[in-house]
């Protein structure tokens, strides 16, 4: 049997809606570094943010917390679109 990769685990409110999804990844090797990745996802309404943390931190990524994903829209949803996917707060603009 191969060893664990990490766990998924998933909340949902009493009426079903999901709220939050935390990803355990273990032992994921990063730009030549290995290291444990945690990454939750908040479904706050319309608006989708993420948090990411690594436990060694590998060369140019940084731990980030509630970033923007995407927000829904009458007409499709609007994606944060960075200069750096891996930059805290280096939200440019917002497409639709």
């Amino acid at each position: 049997m191969a060893p664990p990769k990490g766990t998924i685990t998933y909340t949902y409110d009493a009426t079903g809606r999901k709220l939050r999804k935390d990803v355990h990844e273990l032992n994921v090797l990063v730009n030549g570094a290995t290291t444990n990745i945690t990454t939750t996802t908040l479904y706050l309404g319309a608006a989708v943010y993420e948090s990411k943390t690594y436990s060694t931190l590998p060369a140019s990524y940084a731990n980030y917390s509630n970033q923007l994903q995407f927000a829904g829209h009458e007409e499709g949803r609007l994606r944060a679109v960075r200069t750096n996917p891996h930059q805290l707060h280096s939200t440019r603009a917002l497409n639709l």
